[in-house]
C-alpha cells in the first residue's frame, strides 16, 4: 500500500491519473445528468404544452368574447341613435314604444337586432362560467358589469297579449345617465380585456 501511495505521489504519475481521474468523474456526471434529465423532461414537456393550449384557449374565449361585447355595445349605441331620429321629438315614451311595437312591417329588423343583442348577453354569460380558468378575475368582474347594466327584465306571455321586451329594452338603454355609465363600463371591460391577452 505505501508503495501503491509512493508511486501516486510521484508528479510524472499525477500527469497521468488526474486526466484518468477527471475523465471518469465527467463520465459519471454526465450520465447522473443524462438520468434525471431523462426523468424529469416529460414532466417540463407536459407543463409546457398544457401552458400552450391554455394560451390558445385563453386567447380564443377572450377573442370570442371581446367581440361579441363589442357587437353588443355597437348596437347599443346604434339604438340610441334610433331612438333620437325616430323618437327624439316626442316625449310620451308609452306611445313612442307602441308606435314601435305596431310597425312589424318597417321595424322587422330592429325587432330582431333587440333580441340579437339579448342572446349575445345571455351567450356571453354562459361563457363566463368557465372563464375563470383562462380570463383574469379584474377582466371577469368589468365585463359582468358591463352586462349588469346591459341586462333588464321584461315581462312577455309567449302568445302575445303581454310582451314588453321592447319597451323594457328601451327603458334600460335610454334610462338616464345609464348610456354614459355602459360606455364607461364598455370601456374599462374592454382594456381589462386587452391587459388579460396573452
Amino acid at each position: 500500500m505505501n508503495d501503491l501511495l509512493k508511486k501516486l505521489a510521484d508528479p510524472e504519475a499525477l500527469k497521468f491519473i488526474v486526466p484518468v481521474l477527471l475523465g471518469f468523474l465527467s463520465a459519471i456526471i454526465g450520465f447522473i445528468s443524462a438520468f434525471t434529465m431523462s426523468l424529469i423532461s416529460p414532466f417540463i414537456a407536459n407543463r409546457t404544452e398544457s401552458k400552450k393550449l391554455r394560451t390558445a384557449k385563453s386567447f380564443a374565449m377572450l377573442e370570442d368574447i371581446a367581440s361579441r361585447i363589442q357587437k353588443v355595445e355597437s348596437l347599443h349605441i346604434y339604438f340610441e341613435e334610433f331612438w333620437k331620429s325616430n323618437y327624439g321629438h316626442h316625449d310620451d315614451f308609452d306611445e313612442n314604444i307602441q308606435n314601435f311595437d305596431s310597425r312589424h312591417a318597417l321595424f322587422a329588423q330592429e325587432y330582431k337586432t333587440i333580441r340579437e343583442i339579448w342572446n349575445n348577453i345571455t351567450e356571453i354569460q354562459e361563457k363566463l362560467l368557465g372563464a375563470w380558468l383562462y380570463i383574469c378575475p379584474k377582466a371577469l368582474s368589468s365585463i359582468e358589469k358591463y352586462l349588469m347594466i346591459c341586462r333588464f327584465s321584461y315581462h312577455e306571455d309567449g302568445i302575445g297579449f303581454i310582451d314588453e321586451f321592447h319597451k323594457s329594452f328601451f327603458r334600460n338603454l335610454l334610462e338616464s345617465g345609464r348610456p354614459e355609465s355602459r360606455r364607461k363600463l364598455f370601456s374599462i371591460a374592454k382594456n381589462q380585456l386587452i391587459k388579460c391577452a396573452p
